[in-house]
């Protein structure tokens, strides 16, 4: 009962993080504060939108349910289109006993160091804004984490049914807020993913 409320709360307070940091951005592109000086804030804040959103799609890796499964090829499709590896990584991913042990170690190395790199990236937004707000105050605060406990017990994040390499789930329910990706990676090949991305940031990145 306590590692599910764990879970629960991990899931929804994660998914209220990157809520709330769209709102901010939302809040930023109508007050049109991202001209002249704040162009920094601009780019960081996107970088760091980025940076959060990778850390949640590796923390579906770990649990390696149905979800874990698609995230992971997805993303070894978007990999495979580099040169880096002799082998694409693809193949690793064919049977359950050719899914490497060791990349779940990685995995979970880059998920828990990650977000050590946000301290810098928040130092650097904020290094032009005068008066800048960090933490909440201590009734919003508690408002948050009430509400946290509160959804996690009336409505339980579960995880879905366990990853098997040579079965492809047709249905399963997705966090809308970090695996939206798999609209994309389920239907486009890797070279059509990079385009994307790639158009996609540098749009969002020239805005200023």
């Amino acid at each position: 009962m306590a590692g599910q409320l764990d879970r629960s709360i991990h899931r929804y307070s994660s998914d209220g993080c990157l809520f709330f940091v769209l709102l901010h951005s939302l809040r930023i592109v109508c007050q049109r504060r991202f001209i002249g000086p704040r162009w920094l804030a601009w780019t960081t804040g996107l970088l760091l939108l980025s940076l959060l959103w990778f850390i949640g799609w590796t923390g579906y890796w770990l649990v390696w349910d149905v979800r874990g499964q698609h995230a992971a090829l997805g993303t070894v499709r978007f990999i495979d289109r580099l040169p880096i590896f002799a082998e694409p990584l693809s193949r690793s991913f064919l049977t359950d006993q050719s899914v490497p042990s060791l990349l779940f170690f990685l995995i979970f190395f880059v998920h828990m160091l990650a977000p050590l790199s946000i301290g810098v990236g928040i130092w650097m937004h904020l290094m032009r804004v005068n008066r800048a707000k960090f933490l909440a105050g201590r009734v919003m605060a508690l408002w948050i984490m009430g509400s946290l406990v509160v959804l996690s017990l009336v409505r339980p994040a579960f995880s879905a049914s366990p990853a098997l390499m040579n079965v492809k789930a047709l249905e399963f329910n997705i966090d809308g807020w970090y695996l939206w990706p798999f609209v994309l990676t389920n239907r486009l090949s890797g070279g059509l993913l990079w385009s994307v991305f790639l158009v996609t940031g540098i749009a969002a990145l020239s805005v200023p």
